[in-house]
């Protein structure tokens, strides 16, 4: 893959802008931020892996299908751990959800 360091510094920026939105970021914001890099850290292995023979086999396929989804899971669980969804927590689920919708088409 690209660049890989600097697409997570990318998107944790990102991430962290949204937070900031209002002026702060919150323990659950950080935690939030904190649980998609490293649920993309997990990704960007499987993508290693599959991409080590220079072939994605269908299994390899459906393998990074799950991590996407994986970490859109982990991501609102993590956002409702506290049982609300704040505004920037909800914008910051928006990017995650844009973000798995690039992984996919690339």
């Amino acid at each position: 893959m690209a660049d890989i360091k600097a697409l997570k510094a990318t998107i944790h920026d990102s991430l962290r802008n949204i937070a900031l939105k209002d002026g702060k970021i919150t323990d659950e914001e950080e935690l939030l931020i904190a649980n998609v890099i490293s649920n993309l850290d997990q990704y960007t292995k499987l993508i290693e892996n599959a991409l080590k023979d220079g072939n994605i086999t269908k299994d390899e396929r459906e393998m990074l299908f799950d991590g996407r989804m994986k970490m859109m899971e982990d991501s609102y669980r993590s956002a409702r751990e506290d049982l609300q969804i704040s505004d920037d927590e909800s914008a910051i689920l928006q990017r995650i959800c844009k973000l798995v919708l690039d992984l996919e088409r690339s």
